[in-house]
């Protein structure tokens, strides 16, 4: 069950600071990030493991204008943005009793004003506390209550939003010409990293656990994005998230990239619920 970890240090592990581009373009995808989703959404999935459903991860973004938003860690003013949040319960296994939360505040283009993250393991040994602070000319992250510093730029993103950049660039299901390159800073060490990301599938097909209105579950044809975090960096593991290639009408509502699905190595987040209010 170690693996498991890994599933949640994907989302845990990294904090982003980085260039952002289109293979075989010179336009840069920082410059081209747009929110094409509603004010509100939640999403919330299974944890599945050897085909045995071992948690729940809620993965929810909101828009924020002009106005003050919190963290465990402190309050902090958005004047136009928004958070993304991340919660993760796991019920099974060796690790069940695990809880992760994590909150990136973002500015207007996605870059991150402050984070949180905690982890309280069934493993006491395992537990750590993260906050980072974007707000100065160099970065601040507390780890376990120990302070270190590390260089950013103005185009810094918190690994924690790295979902939500990646839904908010631009891709269609036409083409695979599509990367992604990010420097990180480790929630260990406070190492500066990098990590890659590419679009490896323009039509795959993903099953979720949305039920249309004769009770089937839905089938989603979805643009795959495989994210690699280096092996010189620890484990070489690869995480691929799934967004649908058309938009999906849920409470009369339009969805655009819709997330449907996760993989890490032998985990896998399946959407079975979405949440509006």
């Amino acid at each position: 069950m170690k693996k498991i970890i890994l599933v949640m240090i994907t989302l845990v592990l990294l904090v982003s600071t980085a260039g952002v581009f289109a293979a075989c373009s010179n336009v840069n995808q920082l410059n081209m990030l747009s929110i094409g989703w509603l004010d509100k959404e939640s999403y919330t999935y299974d944890v599945v493991y050897n085909e045995q459903v071992i948690g729940e991860m809620t993965y929810t973004f909101k828009r924020v204008l002009n106005g003050k938003e919190s963290t465990p860690a402190g309050e902090y003013e958005i004047s136009s943005g928004g958070y993304c949040e991340y919660s993760l319960n796991i019920t099974g296994g060796e690790y069940a009793g695990s809880t992760i939360y994590s909150k990136v505040i973002l500015s207007s283009t996605l870059t991150p004003i402050a984070s949180y993250k905690k982890y309280d393991s069934s493993n006491d040994a395992l537990d750590y506390e993260v906050t980072t602070d974007y707000r100065s000319k160099k970065g601040s992250i507390l780890i376990n209550g120990k302070e270190h510093t590390f260089k950013k730029s103005a185009s810094t993103f918190d690994n924690d939003s790295l979902y939500t950049v990646i839904r908010a660039s631009v891709f269609s299901p036409e083409k695979n010409n599509y990367s992604l390159s990010m420097s990180v800073v480790s929630n260990d060490t406070a190492e500066v990293r990098t990590i890659s990301v590419a679009k490896i599938s323009a039509e795959a097909d993903k099953k979720s656990k949305l039920l249309d209105d004769k009770s089937k579950q839905i089938e989603f044809k979805c643009s795959t994005f495989r994210i690699a975090v280096p092996a010189k960096y620890g484990d070489g593991t690869f995480t691929y998230m799934s967004f649908a290639n058309d938009a999906y009408k849920f409470e009369g509502k339009s969805l655009i990239k819709l997330p449907v699905e996760i993989i890490e190595g032998d985990y896998t987040y399946v959407l079975k619920g979405i949440n509006l209010e």
